[in-house]
């Protein structure tokens, strides 16, 4: 179900881009990640990692669609009883953001923001000895779906560069019966081609 529909997304995308001035990018760099609601006591700030593309659709002079496909790490660390704990949970977000220039350098985006999981970890470590528990019963106990919203700030370099931080905020819950959430700040590398 979630390729199926990942598909169609890129499909859709596709056919909007066909007979306009569509720009390719690619997107890189380090995501800080923690769980933030009432089932994340105790969480701090993992340091991960995104990648991928996206797609700029030119709406008017001043706002594109750019849509994307992005695979990224997110989780959140902790301390328990002597040991380092790490919830590593890996996903394919599609960021489906507006981005409006402010002028011929800044930028703002925003918009939703669904995101699939494709693996789940936790790492234990303590006293040098560290264990990675990985698996369908580790995936098991976080929900496929997650959904956000982001908003973020960019500057446009030359030779089709930029950087660009968003912060988002995840709606859904991870698991049936936690109330915990993603929340984040991705700081990216943007090539445009």
């Amino acid at each position: 179900m979630q390729k199926l529909f990942i598909i169609s997304i890129f499909l859709i995308f596709t056919n909007m881009a066909y007979g306009q001035q569509v720009e390719f990018g690619v997107r890189v760099g380090p995501s800080f990640t923690t769980l933030g609601g009432e089932g994340s006591d105790g969480s701090e700030f993992g340091i991960w990692f995104h990648l991928g593309g996206y797609l700029s659709v030119p709406i008017s002079e001043t706002i594109s669609f750019e849509p994307g496909l992005i695979y990224a790490r997110k989780g959140a660390k902790g301390h328990e009883m002597g040991t380092n704990l790490s919830i590593r949970n890996d996903y394919i977000d599609i960021p489906l953001v507006l981005k409006a220039a402010l002028s011929e350098s800044f930028f703002v985006v925003f918009g939703p923001q669904p995101s699939f999981l494709v693996g789940s970890s936790i790492v234990m470590d303590s006293g040098g000895n560290r264990v990675t528990v990985d698996g369908s019963d580790i995936r098991s106990l976080y929900r496929n779906l997650d959904f956000a919203g982001i908003l973020g700030l960019g500057v446009n370099l030359p030779l089709g560069l930029g950087i660009q931080a968003t912060y988002e905020h995840g709606l859904v819950t991870l698991m049936e019966n936690e109330s915990a959430y993603n929340r984040g700040i991705k700081f990216s590398l943007n090539k445009r081609f």
